[in-house]
């Protein structure tokens, strides 16, 4: 009796550029571990990991997801694992396309955190997820931005006037205090 063919996967992770404490090699190493537990409970062999470091979500000029999209085109695989959406991509209509790009090559794509399987025979709810989660993960990059950028402003205010004496910057590092 032939045993079942093991279905070959590969696993994409992204770590943008701000993540808390956490290094990048655990970051990664979280996405991989998730995807590859994954593959395990449902009989996927992954033949290849594919991740980007400190590249944002928001486009698609990214070196491993180029790489990974050009193995699709030249290997036979069947299943592309992303630990989530955002992870993917954060931008709406780029990851329509993406996803539509892949499912040319591939039997189908998984996002292990939000339980989703995208696959030629998708029904109008998956698709519907798809954009909604797609357009959360855009959301929150755009606030995120916001939040930053107000950061980096009261920083500067907070240091141009600090009890009524100014900050003097004689390094990339250190301020001195100069009286008024």
């Amino acid at each position: 009796m032939e045993e079942p063919k093991v279905k070959k996967a590969v696993t994409y992770a992204r770590k943008s550029y701000y993540t808390g404490k956490l290094s990048d090699q655990e970051v990664i190493g979280y996405q991989q571990s998730a995807m590859n537990q994954y593959a395990e409970q449902h009989q996927l062999e992954v033949v290849k990991e594919f991740s980007d470091v400190n590249y944002t979500g928001a486009n698609v000029d990214r070196p491993s997801l180029q790489a990974l999209l050009h193995y699709l085109s030249t290997n036979k695989i069947d299943q592309v694992l992303f630990y989530s959406v955002d992870r993917m991509g954060r931008h709406n209509a780029n990851n329509i396309d993406l996803v539509r790009e892949m499912l040319d090559h591939v039997s189908s794509i998984s996002f292990v955190s939000e339980g989703l399987t995208f696959d030629q025979n998708n029904n109008t709810l998956d698709v519907v997820l798809l954009v909604l989660f797609s357009s959360q993960a855009d959301s929150f990059r755009e606030i995120h931005g916001k939040k930053i950028a107000a950061a980096k402003e009261y920083k500067l205010k907070k240091y141009k006037n600090f009890n009524g004496c100014r900050l003097q910057k004689v390094h990339p590092r250190r301020f001195h205090m100069k009286s008024p």
